[in-house]
């Protein structure tokens, strides 16, 4: 599944040049919540099997790239346990997938954790059971569509960017400072920009497993050939950079990327096109499901239908 959000944010002129995504989808109070819970909190990975590639993948990226205090690990087993008794420690965080194990009772039930991928948060039981992101806890997410190749085996450069990511909005969220002016909002093709203007100068890099195929035509005569202009290929970016055209790289590129710290280079995850330097985000395609218009729209669009049932009887 995709997290697929519509809305993202660009930054005042005056504010911090850095990326904001948590406020692209949490509210400002949500936010200083969580920033304010991680200057004491100790991080707890769930894992299922150590031994397991993508496991081990998530334990080195963890080792590498989390900053912000102490790491506990805890199994599966018992994280689940406890997510059912209502015993997990609202004090810590909790970094846990979505797709090892299905932590949804009623699953007719619609919530904003049904999405494919990680989620960390210290109150998860709110966070599967909350319909929308008003009623959430403080959360940070990270789509998994990008975490294994075709053959299911993990790429460990994702799960590299993602605990980037989430050090580095933590740490955002720590800074009251970054939430005193109101923010500028700019769009284009659903795509909402932090430093569009920045885009201009980045490498964008994307694995094999993120291009589609070109499908190949039916074999044509020569002059037909030289004569009909070629298709450019789509890329899963295009919207995000103008149609600037990325370098498809082996998975150990990403790694690497990330490993020297490369302020030139971007990589996409998930609906989001992140900074391999310090894992923020450039843009996203992110939204907040309880934003102001959507509400008006809604409320407009039950007004309406009210009249039309009215003038009908």
């Amino acid at each position: 599944m995709k997290f697929n959000f519509l809305f993202a944010l660009t930054l005042c002129a005056a504010l911090i040049a850095k990326a904001q995504l948590p406020i692209a989808y949490l509210s400002k109070k949500q936010s200083l919540a969580l920033g304010n819970l991680s200057k004491t909190a100790q991080l707890v990975v769930v894992i299922e099997n150590e031994k397991n590639p993508g496991e081990a993948a998530l334990i080195a990226a963890v080792k590498q790239y989390w900053k912000l205090g102490t790491i506990k690990y805890m199994s599966g087993l018992e994280f689940s346990e406890k997510f059912k008794e209502n015993t997990l420690d609202p004090s810590k965080l909790y970094l846990f997938n979505n797709f090892a194990r299905n932590y949804i009772i009623n699953a007719k039930k619609q919530t904003i954790a049904n999405h494919y991928g990680y989620y960390l948060t210290n109150e998860p039981r709110k966070l599967i059971n909350s319909p929308n992101n008003r009623l959430a806890p403080p959360y940070l997410y990270f789509s998994g569509a990008s975490l294994y190749d075709n053959k299911q085996q993990p790429i460990s450069g994702f799960y590299s960017l993602m605990i980037k990511n989430f050090n580095h909005d933590i740490a955002y969220c720590q800074l009251k400072d970054n939430f005193l002016k109101r923010q500028r909002n700019k769009r284009k093709n659903g795509v909402r920009f932090f430093k569009e203007e920045d885009l201009n100068d980045k490498t964008l890099l994307l694995v094999k497993e993120q291009t589609k195929r070109e499908e190949k035509s039916k074999k044509k005569k020569r002059r037909e050939q030289n004569n009909s202009p070629k298709k450019k290929q789509k890329f899963i970016t295009d919207d995000y950079t103008k149609k600037k055209v990325p370098t498809v790289v082996f998975p150990e590129d990403i790694d690497h990327a990330l490993k020297i710290n490369d302020d030139k280079v971007m990589l996409y995850s998930g609906g989001s096109i992140y900074s391999a330097k310090d894992g923020s985000v450039y843009c996203t395609s992110r939204r907040k499901d309880n934003n102001v218009g959507l509400i008006t729209y809604r409320v407009i669009s039950l007004g309406a239908a009210v009249a039309i049932i009215i003038i009908i009887l």
